[in-house]
């Protein structure tokens, strides 16, 4: 990749993760001149190693780690309209994006926890969210699986999700196919002001634009503080696990109104089970964050999933050893650990937990296949030769 000193664009967007990928779809769908910068490969971050929620009703408020708590009110409207955006995605982009609408259920174990359920219903009716109350009883009914400990839950049947490691490379294709150019493993070191815009420096050359977007997810402190604004916010490092697959059981997402988790089970048979958990710190020589053992060894002795919420088929089914590939949110860094959850009785249908992609069928022996994940979107520029960092080359399933 060879980039002149004055390689300019009409817009420049600083990360390629679902946010970055989208906006420079929008922006070339609008003829203008999109140049896209990727640190590292794209949808490496958070919009790879994600649950692929699609929370319509109001989502919990807080979470494991996190210093503020969501102001749930003020992103209802953007989730009702994202609803039917979302909905038309995949014609759009012409592509499969796994987009499935099965609705959801958020549940709530404690008469504390059934009073915000109610404080949230009554958001989402004014925001034109629907949403209904159902009891414990009533949702055992629709959802069998679910603990006897919840004791009422809200259902909103727009709720759903999509494969987060389709989505961004779409968008991205989309971008590319109407004359975006994209660039992984091109990182900005710097921003400067110029008459009439920006000069945006990377290891490769400057590119210069009018208009500078700064979407790089839980970095975007780091781009906003080249430009002289400081921004109060961190990263929250999380951790997702995946089971293999076993006969299809939870039709519907579930999450917890006061615990930051959520399940659900793919249509492959796989269960996913998203948040919650904090990994651990981030590791400076790496440039990534390391799966916490204390957090997965401590869910999986407590009934697996954590808190006592959400599904009895989990804890039923997993076996007293089990294998996990731990998917950080922050750098999808994959980890094999292995615990023992002595106290558990013993299965009746065991399920081995270990590492496999999205939709993706493991292979013998439990490895994760690289699948579509190691792969750039087309259009995606790739670093010269010698340019990716020793991290971006880990073992298989490292970038998954």
């Amino acid at each position: 990749m060879t980039v002149g000193p004055q390689a300019a664009a009409d817009v420049v967007v600083i990360g390629a993760g679902i946010v970055g990928a989208a906006t420079a779809w929008a922006l070339a769908e609008a003829h203008l001149r999109v140049h896209v910068l990727e640190q590292g490969p794209v949808n490496r971050g958070g919009s790879g190693a994600t649950a692929g929620n699609l929370h319509i009703q109001a989502v919990h408020s807080e979470r494991p780690g996190q210093l503020a708590p969501l102001d749930a009110g003020r992103l209802l409207p953007l989730q009702r309209a994202a609803s039917d955006r979302w909905q038309a995605v995949p014609d759009r982009l012409q592509s499969d994006i796994g987009l499935r609408r099965p609705g959801g259920f958020t549940v709530a174990e404690t008469d504390e926890e059934v009073a915000l359920l109610t404080a949230k219903r009554a958001l989402e009716v004014q925001h034109g969210i629907p949403t209904e109350i159902v009891t414990g009883a009533e949702l055992r009914r629709a959802a069998p699986e679910v603990s006897a400990s919840v004791l009422a839950a809200t259902w909103c049947a727009l709720d759903g999700y999509a494969n987060p490691l389709a989505v961004t490379p779409a968008f991205l294709a989309a971008a590319a196919a109407r004359g975006a150019r994209v660039d992984a493993f091109r990182p900005v070191v710097a921003l400067v002001r110029e008459p009439g815009g920006w000069r945006v420096d990377t290891p490769a050359g400057p590119v210069r634009a009018p208009v500078v977007i700064n979407v790089a997810g839980s970095d975007a402190w780091r781009v906003t503080r080249m430009a002289g604004v400081e921004l109060a916010a961190r990263p929250a490092h999380l951790q997702m696990h995946i089971t293999t697959r076993t006969g299809l059981r939870l039709p519907h997402l579930i999450q917890h109104i006061g615990q930051g988790l959520s399940v659900k089970q793919l249509p492959t048979g796989q269960v996913l089970i998203g948040g919650g958990w904090p990994a651990s710190e981030r590791s400076a020589a790496e440039g990534r964050y390391r799966a916490s053992m204390a957090s997965v060894a401590g869910n999986l002795k407590y009934r697996w999933v954590g808190v006592s919420c959400c599904l009895s088929c989990v804890s039923h089914t997993a076996p007293s050893t089990v294998a996990l590939q731990t998917a950080l949110s922050r750098r999808a860094m994959s980890s094999w650990v292995c615990a023992d959850s002595a106290d558990r009785p013993e299965p009746s249908n065991p399920l081995t937990i270990c590492g496999a992609d999205w939709l993706t069928e493991p292979p013998p022996g439990g490895r994760p296949r690289a699948g579509g994940c190691r792969s750039q979107p087309a259009g995606v520029r790739a670093a010269p030769r010698g340019a990716r960092p020793p991290a971006a080359s880990g073992a298989a399933g490292s970038r998954c």
